[in-house]
């Protein structure tokens, strides 16, 4: 009786190493994934913070939305950096002359979340605003600061990747100071009523002032102070924008009949495709917002008179992937536009009787993705006799044919030209 006691001491502690090696043995666990780190830390402390007067000196913003499935991971300087594109809920437009003539807000934003460095978690929202002449080599344009409520917390400007400081406050007209630069800007976004474009509503005015070394008016603050700078002298990553087609630039056509009553649906005549590519000689979709632009010529000579016309199709107002990809059509006098690509077809008169015909009966709605003026141009330069294909490349939130994917098909062709340069004039009348 006492041998078989005896045992028991060894049993337990077979079973205790038992258990310990175990222990020992578990895998460790994964490492957690900073983008579902940041979406928990956005989802439980940020997004439902109040964002409202936005009007105030000291705020700037818009109502936006987070696409997380595009989110990414990025170092700037010592930061590990979530960055989350961010989209308008509506349009914003902005205007420099009171209100007198309005363009698209050029800026995609995005949301940044970091540690900072008390490794404290941070949320950000960042406005990149490409200037009209941005270089593409390095960042060239505005880049405001914000937290989620709207509350500036600094501002850029970057030319030619050189950084200066700059204060974003509420508008004061009468700003003057030897020292300081301000551009005034209004901001504006679309209304809609059960899905109906009604107008467009006044937000709000910024001053947006570059500081030459006197200091500048308002709220905002210096460049720096530890966080992290979006800029950097280096350009945006564009595969998170998304194209934006501004209403016509030029003329629109009011009677595209009375525009196009000079041919002679008799005779031949020389129908010319250009492409004005995104960035020449690739099937990129778009270069930041810009998407390139398709449009056409007919030339004929009728009695001895050079007869020519350039059109191109497009939206009655601007348009985007994700607020507003559709809308009315227009034609627009496209005579001087420049191109990267271009080929002509000495169109027989049935053929010419099928453009005119196309041109005449435009459809009325343009769509970024199903109808642009990509297909437009497709349908012209197939009623002639080129039988291109309708390749499609993609954007974010969307997708269709683009100037990128024909230009390339069309240098493919015999006959095409690679040179760029800008459409001729329209020429000769007719009763």
């Amino acid at each position: 009786m006492s041998r078989k006691l005896s045992a028991w001491p060894l049993v337990v502690v077979i079973i205790i190493t038992f258990f310990s090696c175990q222990k020992g043995a578990q895998v460790p666990s994964e490492p957690e994934n900073p983008i579902e780190v940041a979406k928990s830390y956005f989802e439980s402390n940020v997004v439902n913070l109040k964002r409202d007067q936005l009007n105030q000196s000291n705020k700037f913003g818009f109502d936006v939305n987070p696409i997380w499935e595009r989110a990414k991971v990025k170092k700037i300087q010592s930061y590990e950096t979530v960055i989350v594109p961010l989209v308008y809920t509506s349009r914003i437009s902005t205007s420099s002359n009171g209100g007198q003539t309005k363009r698209i807000f050029r800026s995609y934003p995005f949301l940044s979340i970091f540690r900072n460095k008390s490794g404290k978690m941070t949320a950000e929202v960042v406005y990149e605003i490409l200037s009209d002449n941005n270089p593409k080599e390095v960042f060239d344009g505005n880049i405001v600061v914000t937290d989620w409520e709207g509350n500036i917390k600094r501002s850029f400007l970057y030319n030619n990747g050189k950084v200066s400081r700059t204060q974003v406050s509420k508008s004061d007209r009468s700003v003057i100071n030897e020292t300081v630069t301000c551009t005034v800007t209004d901001y504006y976004q679309d209304v809609y009523i059960g899905g109906v474009y009604q107008g467009t509503t006044y937000l709000y005015t910024k001053t947006m002032c570059i500081d030459d070394g006197g200091g500048a008016p308002g709220g905002g603050g210096p460049v720096g102070g530890g966080d992290p700078d979006y800029g950097g002298g280096s350009s945006p990553d564009d595969s998170n924008i998304a194209p934006v087609v501004d209403a016509p630039p030029g003329d629109k056509i009011v009677n595209i009949k009375d525009y196009i009553k000079c041919f002679n649906s008799s005779s031949g005549a020389k129908v010319t495709i250009y492409v004005e590519q995104p960035k020449p000689g690739t099937r990129a979709t778009h270069n930041w917002m810009n998407p390139g632009h398709t449009f056409v010529s007919i030339e004929q000579t009728v009695n001895g008179q050079v007869i020519r016309r350039s059109l191109g199709f497009y939206p009655g107002q601007s348009v985007d992937p994700f607020a507003n990809p559709s809308t009315a059509s227009a034609l627009v006098d496209n005579s001087t536009h420049e191109y990267n690509v271009n080929i002509s077809v000495n169109a027989t008169p049935t053929q010419l009787q099928n453009v005119l015909s196309i041109i005449s009966n435009f459809r009325a709605v343009y769509n970024l993705n199903t109808y642009n003026c990509t297909n437009f141009g497709i349908d012209i330069a197939n009623a002639i006799g080129l039988n291109v294909p309708s390749t499609k490349g993609s954007w974010p939130n969307g997708g269709g044919c683009n100037p990128g994917d024909f230009g390339e098909d069309i240098r493919k062709l015999p006959g095409a030209s690679g040179i760029s340069a800008n459409a001729p004039l329209n020429t000769g009348s007719c009763n």
